[in-house]
């Protein structure tokens, strides 16, 4: 059963019953397609499938739903939308015969597209008000997509546990006894998030000290 869109049914909006029972049961295939482990460097094989996780998880929080219900003509019914996204992306991709890895970065992306909608508190609001101002709407859609990119950032370094700066960290312990303990993964991280100051974990600053981190 799908439970994000029980909870919206009559609420956010009110779909026909033989349109309900066939997207709740759509939902539960969808979600069931697996998120393969990758080996990116500088990431964790389960690093992919857990930000995933992470989007799922947020469409069943109070902020999600009750916005929802505030805002019933947004449209899109989010939740079904992601997964619907990231299984033709991963279908498209397997038809080129792309890579496990490109595979898994592609399904990603499509589920975490929209993520700015999924955080009410963080979304770029006005879309109703634009879709019928064709230069204002590419506006805002170029500020929905650059916000949707940082808030996947912010939920890719939470999930690596990455939560310090290098130069404005406090050095503090920790108890973690693994995490990114060489400078190769950190600088291939730094290129493929881009950051606008260098990435470090607590666990780095204790592995590798200060004048190897200075490297990037």
């Amino acid at each position: 059963m799908d439970t994000i869109l029980d909870t919206l049914q009559g609420r956010a909006f009110h779909l026909p019953e033989e349109t309900y029972s066939f997207l709740s049961g759509r939902y539960e295939e969808l979600i069931s397609i697996p998120v393969n482990k990758t080996s990116l460097k500088g990431t964790h094989p389960e690093t992919l499938g857990k930000l995933i996780t992470l989007h799922r998880e947020q469409f069943s929080t109070d902020e999600y739903t009750e916005s929802r219900i505030k805002n019933p003509t947004s449209g899109t019914i989010d939740h079904l939308h992601a997964e619907i996204a990231a299984d033709y992306a991963l279908r498209l991709g397997q038809r080129s015969h792309l890579s496990v890895n490109a595979l898994t970065l592609l399904q990603t992306a499509a589920h975490l597209h929209d993520i700015d909608r999924s955080f009410p508190s963080r979304m770029i609001k006005g879309e109703e008000r634009l879709r019928h101002d064709p230069e204002g709407y590419q506006q805002f859609k170029k500020k929905h997509a650059a916000n949707s990119s940082e808030i996947a950032k912010t939920l890719t370094l939470k999930i690596l546990k990455i939560d310090c700066l290098a130069g404005d960290c406090t050095y503090e312990k920790t108890t973690m006894d693994s995490g990114h303990m060489d400078i190769d993964s950190l600088i291939n991280l730094k290129s493929k998030l881009n950051p606008s100051r260098t990435i470090a974990s607590h666990i780095s600053h204790m592995n590798l000290g200060y004048k190897k981190l200075k490297r990037i």
